[in-house]
């Protein structure tokens, strides 16, 4: 897959004026409900509507963005995966899923890395700009568990307490990294503890104690 995936920021916005809006440090926001005390959010977009800026992504993945002081960090994986055989589950149904704009993004719709190997990669944007500030990859170690075609072994969001930035990947490998994108710590426990074998693919995202 040649098409380049982008990260796009939604603009706070409201009557013109820019909204200062809070950290959203892990999956599901600050509190894991999903929810926000901002007000005044656009509610509306498209792909130039209160989008503030747009930035590629080296990889492919469906992790959600996280955002903690001013930076955005983002998971996403570097070459191809292992296709689970049978059924997939789809978004369109009845008809050409290709043809209706969808398409696999697992181990059919990897992007290649020039060696052949397979990289999980946390990347770190300005929250302002968009502009990349630095890119930290680590190579997929161990067995790769299979995944269906709707995501990959980078699916896990990051998580921030606004010290480090903690990525998981499906298997099973944790880093921790600085603000500044070196690796203070790193841990393979599909190797320590067992391989994982999810049906589907592995995809919870770290949560912060």
């Amino acid at each position: 897959m040649t098409t380049s995936l982008r990260l796009s920021i939604l603009a706070a916005c409201a009557a013109g004026a820019v909204v200062s809006a809070a950290d959203w440090p892990a999956w599901r926001g600050p509190a894991g409900s999903s929810s926000t005390t901002e007000s005044a959010l656009p509610v509306t977009w498209s792909a130039t509507q209160n989008v503030a800026w747009k930035a590629p992504v080296a990889g492919l993945g469906v992790s959600s963005p996280i955002v903690s002081g001013g930076r955005v960090f983002v998971t996403s994986q570097i070459g191809t995966g292992t296709r689970r055989a049978g059924t997939h589950p789809r978004l369109v149904q009845g008809a050409d899923a290709g043809a209706a704009g969808e398409r696999a993004l697992g181990a059919s719709g990897g992007r290649d890395s020039t060696d052949g190997k397979i990289y999980f990669v946390v990347e770190a944007f300005d929250r302002a700009t968009g502009k990349r500030v630095w890119e930290y990859r680590t190579e997929a170690v161990g067995p790769l568990p299979e995944v269906h075609d709707k995501h990959n072994m980078a699916s896990p969001s990051p998580a921030s307490d606004g010290q480090m930035v903690y990525a998981w990947f499906a298997t099973g490998q944790i880093v921790a990294l600085d603000m500044s994108g070196k690796r203070v710590w790193e841990r393979h426990l599909g190797k320590e503890i067992s391989p994982f074998d999810v049906v589907w693919g592995h995809s919870s995202s770290p949560a912060i104690f």
